[in-house]
């Protein structure tokens, strides 16, 4: 007996449903950046990494690498000037 088939046929997308994709993947990457810069001004102010967790519903580790990845990007343009 063999298994059955997973694979699934690709089945182009309508036009509008691609462009519609690529308009959230946009703001997507824009809220993204939004929310980085915010947990970065709410650390400023003096926020723990905690509390800034408990308000985007997601664990300190997650806000750590968030502060880490931005604090790689201000270092990296700090030496590229």
């Amino acid at each position: 007996m063999s298994a059955p088939s997973s694979t699934i046929e690709d089945v182009p997308a309508e036009p509008m449903t691609n462009a519609e994709l690529r308009r959230i993947v946009k703001k997507i990457g824009l809220l993204h950046a939004e929310r980085e810069r915010l947990i970065l001004k709410a650390h400023q102010e003096g926020a723990s990494l905690r509390e800034i967790a408990e308000i985007l519903e997601v664990n300190h580790v997650t806000v750590r690498n968030a502060l880490q990845k931005l604090s790689w990007r201000l270092r990296e343009r700090e030496t590229a000037r």
